[in-house]
């Protein structure tokens, strides 16, 4: 019997983009989601205008690239929030105020300072050498993050305990680092985790803090690539927007359009596809969203199979054009 979605429900996730798309002020709605974190009771000392600020700086230090770009980030953190509030009701209640807000604070700063493309066209550069070629564009952006929040008219911080802080700052860091999927040693570690929770428990343990890591983790790594996961038409937009970005750095097309046809098939199975199956196998996402994210993700992966070809050399031409 096919499972009935309530379309709210399903609209709520799959055209998300949508909504993020025709934002007015983006920056208030990142302001409120982060302001009914429980951890915001207190807003004393200013908090709220340093937490405005802080969101604004971050805006603006987003480049105008064709894909990692603000629209990206505000992209991630919608689909973030979602994620979150359909964790099932046996881990919802495992998770504290901090990292909540250290999850939401990630996916706003993920890729803050982006210049375009990826880890491996930074090799050689003065970049990569401060970071010794690990997760330097990850690295960077962290970087950027905690020395903003030296600065006092932008601690949001400014309420919480040394311990708190201390907690804050290690989980945004293992959150923003974990976005780096092409780390195979985080990649091990990871798998290890869940693999030793399956055994265990045939689910992950989100009563420890690792577990709860872990789980974040795969929270933002998929809301990272949700687009695949989400609607045709959004994983297109995201498909075009990453395909001209490359067009730029390499001055022309990134490749053949076997090759474009192929890096996207590869992408869509070895990571999106691997990532749900992952975090399905945590056990810590309500079942109907689980069914979601399978769903679009062959249908997005059939789709590309069908009319990779022709939407590749329309976007070339179109590019081409605006040269």
């Amino acid at each position: 019997m096919a499972t009935i979605f309530p379309e709210q429900y399903d609209d709520k996730w799959t055209d998300s983009y949508d909504k993020v798309a025709v934002m007015k002020e983006p920056d208030d709605y990142v302001l409120q989601k982060c302001l009914d974190v429980y951890c915001f009771e207190n807003k004393s000392n200013d908090v709220e205008n340093k937490l405005k600020r802080f969101i604004e700086v971050v805006h603006e230090n987003y480049k105008e690239n064709h894909y990692h770009n603000f629209l990206h980030a505000l992209h991630v953190f919608n689909s973030t929030t979602i994620l979150w509030e359909n964790l099932c009701d046996s881990v919802c209640f495992d998770f504290t105020p901090i990292e909540h807000l250290a999850l939401l604070i990630s996916a706003l700063v993920h890729d803050v300072e982006h210049p375009g493309g990826f880890n491996s066209l930074l090799f050689g550069k003065d970049i990569a050498l401060i970071y010794n070629d690990q997760s330097i564009l990850e690295n960077n952006s962290l970087t950027f993050t905690f020395n903003l929040l030296e600065k006092d008219e932008y601690n949001f911080l400014i309420n919480m305990s040394k311990t708190e802080i201390k907690k804050f700052r290690k989980t945004v860091i293992d959150l923003v680092l974990g976005t780096d999927i092409g780390n195979n040693v985080r990649n091990a570690y990871l798998n290890s985790v869940i693999q030793k929770n399956h055994d265990t428990y045939g689910k992950i343990d989100t009563e420890t803090e690792e577990g709860r890591m872990v789980t974040l983790t795969y929270i933002l790594r998929c809301a990272d690539v949700c687009a695949a996961m989400q609607s045709n038409s959004i994983s297109w937009i995201w498909a075009e927007r990453f395909y001209s970005e490359c067009y730029v750095i390499f001055n022309g097309p990134p490749g053949s359009i076997t090759d474009t046809y192929t890096n996207q098939i590869i992408h869509i199975k070895n990571n999106t596809l691997k990532l749900v199956q992952q975090i399905i196998r945590l056990k810590v996402l309500n079942q109907q969203l689980e069914t979601i994210l399978m769903r679009n993700i062959t249908n997005n992966l059939t789709s590309w199979k069908k009319n990779a070809q022709s939407k590749i050399i329309a976007w070339k031409e179109k590019l081409k054009a605006n040269e």
